[in-house]
């Protein structure tokens, strides 16, 4: 019987999982797949095992960064964090999304091809770029700290020894060194200042791992101290006496990436990532097994701009929407028009999730995503993945990033190359809804996770957007009623893009007025484009003199931001509060400092993911749906209040 270093076994329990077979180890952990006692979901379960018990203060602290680190983090391609706790026995354990293999075992068998080193890059350095941007640098990046799932896919694990830019905690011994030698950067061998270059380094010797089959000093690497040497002062044999297929300029790019001194490498992930696209001219395929579509939005919307110059979109999109393969077969759609449902009213069976796997046998389901880029939706994507996962229903995501057009043309290029049914976070403009009527002329089931304003006849996910308002609107109220300010200075922020926004921030206003009437609210700023101009708009602000007691945001992306540059404009946390929606884990954290950001609402993620996803299997099943599932009521995350929808 297999047997962890902390007496931990199979059939063992730790928290509510059953433990299997043990599926790796590490020098400071054990994973086992495990199965939740009451779900039965499989899931991955990581048993700390530091050298030190958990009862030193170190190993603590460090079991729990990287709990809180995950936590904070969002994004498609690291891998998400279900549970984690500390049992009667002092045994540690986070509860992860349980993976196949890692990029090691495939390593140990074979180099990649330049297109699967490439399409990997592309996915873990996109979770880099995020994780930076959350002030968060990994430090350890190598093969066995990349998973991949079964269509190949890859997802960034381990944040153990990730360090916050901001913050000067040292959680390492004197002498300890951090992440993997071959893969370390000099900065990190010398124990000196770490920032998001260092992980550039990483990035660039994984990509030599790939493509040449070893390490760049492999000759040293059973020597330590001449492995160091070599780190710090010796230049890695060129990738194209190793492998002759690597094109010049990506070879090039490696070789800069994996520099000496940082100030000679990419300074940011996201410079090395469009030099390594640009140097193959590579776009991950659409009709590949790669669920992340590419995020190189000045080609993409290039082609979508020409696409749509001089023609009529709608015509244009008819055309394009009759050319290309034959639509797979599928129920008919029965949508009871106007009805409203509550979750309960859409329920699955085993026999309507074996028809869906039928019908996707050779398509898959689009995920249509408005944005990756904030916690909220990309955890609301992950959530609508994971039900698909846990279906075995083959999916692909395909990330808007904020561009209606690009939107409508993902859609379509979908409807085209064997999508049988379509999740969408619709933008609410003409061009998508245009888009819309072609999915119903085709006869593709859609569930929309929104409503949007003149359309109908698609099952939609109500999440009572205006009564989220509302609920901030009224705590925002109040906020100004208990601190002497009924007559305060507020601002509303809302986004043209996002569909839920208009009826958030008519909510805000309702509420707001109806707690403190004689509030005086002095500008409601619509933004456009990127989400994350909270930071410019409150700066724009307090330059033009507008200076504000309360902000009310729509969602936590805008209300993030703006704590962020009223806390660089060195304003007193004390001078001005902001009430938001969305209930993100690093607004909940702001909100616990009591940082500037006073309230969230929480809204209903992993509801409405349950809800969008049993309503399409209905769909596909020919099952009669309501038009509309209205959620459960939303929760308020104060310092004081933690009520869960």
């Amino acid at each position: 019987m297999q047997e962890s270093r902390d007496g931990v076994f199979p059939g063992g329990q730790i928290g509510d999982y059953i433990l299997g077979s043990r599926v790796g180890r590490g020098g400071m952990a054990d994973v086992y797949s495990a199965q939740h006692r009451h779900n039965l979901r499989t899931v991955a379960v990581k048993i700390i095992t530091y050298a030190t018990s958990l009862d030193d203060e170190l190993s603590a602290l460090r079991f729990a960064q990287e709990a809180r680190v995950i936590a904070l983090l969002e994004h498609l391609h690291i891998v998400p964090i279900y549970d984690y706790g500390i049992t009667s026995d002092g045994i540690a354990y986070i509860v992860m999304r349980l993976m196949p293999r890692s990029l090691a075992d495939i390593l140990r068998e074979r180099r990649l091809s330049i297109d699967e080193a490439v399409n990997i890059f592309h996915q873990i350095a996109s979770a880099l770029a995020y994780a930076h941007s959350r002030g968060i640098i990994h430090r350890d990046i190598k093969p066995s700290n990349i998973l991949l799932d079964d269509d190949g896919n890859a997802y960034l694990t381990d944040f153990g020894f990730a360090k916050m830019m901001q913050s000067s905690q040292q959680l390492t011994r004197t002498g300890f060194m951090v992440g993997a030698p071959a893969y370390s950067a000099p900065e990190q061998l010398l124990d000196a200042r770490v920032d998001a270059r260092t992980d550039v380094y990483g990035l660039g010797v994984m990509l030599y791992v790939m493509l040449t089959g070893r390490t760049p000093f492999e000759e040293a690497r059973a020597e330590l101290t001449r492995l160091i040497e070599m780190q710090l002062n010796a230049e890695p044999p060129a990738l194209s006496a190793l492998n002759p297929d690597v094109p010049p300029a990506l070879e090039a790019i490696v070789m800069r990436a994996m520099r000496k001194q940082p100030k000679a490498r990419f300074q940011t992930v996201e410079a090395m990532q469009r030099a390594v696209l640009q140097s193959v001219d590579h776009v991950v395929p659409k009709t590949g097994w790669f669920r992340w579509l590419p995020l190189r939005a000045e080609s993409a919307r290039g082609w979508t701009a020409l696409l749509l110059t001089g023609i009529s979109v709608v015509v244009l999109l008819y055309l394009l929407a009759n050319q290309g393969n034959p639509q797979t077969t599928h129920p008919d759609q029965l949508i009871r028009s106007g009805e409203h449902g509550s979750l309960t009213s859409v329920t699955v069976t085993e026999s309507q999730i074996a028809f869906a796997r039928q019908i996707t046998a050779e398509g898959y389901i689009a995920v249509v995503t408005c944005t990756l880029s904030t916690q909220y939706n990309a955890a609301h994507t992950r959530e609508i993945t994971d039900q698909l996962d846990t279906y075995r229903i083959p999916y692909r995501v395909l990330n808007s990033d904020m561009d209606a057009d690009f939107q409508s043309a993902q859609i379509v290029d979908a409807m085209n190359n064997g999508a049988v049914g379509f999740i969408i976070c619709p933008f609410p403009t003409d061009q998508v809804r245009s888009t819309l009527v072609l999915l119903q002329e085709r006869g593709l089931p859609v569930v929309l996770l929104y409503p949007i304003a003149d359309i109908s006849g698609f099952v939609t996910i109500d999440a009572q957007q205006y009564a989220a308002g509302r609920m901030a609107g009224e705590y925002a109220g109040r906020w100004l009623h208990d601190n002497g300010k009924p007559d305060g200075r507020a601002v509303i922020f809302t986004h043209a893009l996002m569909p839920s926004s208009f009826d958030r921030a008519r909510g805000l206003r309702d509420g707001l007025l109806e707690t403190v009437p004689e509030v005086n609210i002095i500008d409601e700023i619509t933004l456009e484009g990127a989400l994350s101009l909270g930071e410019e708009t409150a700066r724009t602000l307090w330059s033009a003199g507008l200076s504000f007691d309360i902000a009310l945001t729509v969602n936590d992306s805008i209300a993030v931001d703006m704590v962020r540059e009223l806390s660089d404009l060195g304003m007193p946390i004390e001078s001005v509060s902001i009430v938001s929606i969305d209930g993100e884990n690093i607004a909940r954290q702001y909100i616990q400092q009591g940082w500037y950001l006073r309230a969230s609402v929480i809204a209903p993620r992993e509801h409405s993911a349950l809800a969008a996803v049993t309503a399409l299997l209905n769909l596909f099943s020919g099952t009669s749906v309501p038009e509309f599932i209205d959620l459960p009521n939303f929760g308020l995350y104060t310092q004081s209040i933690n009520r869960p929808y």
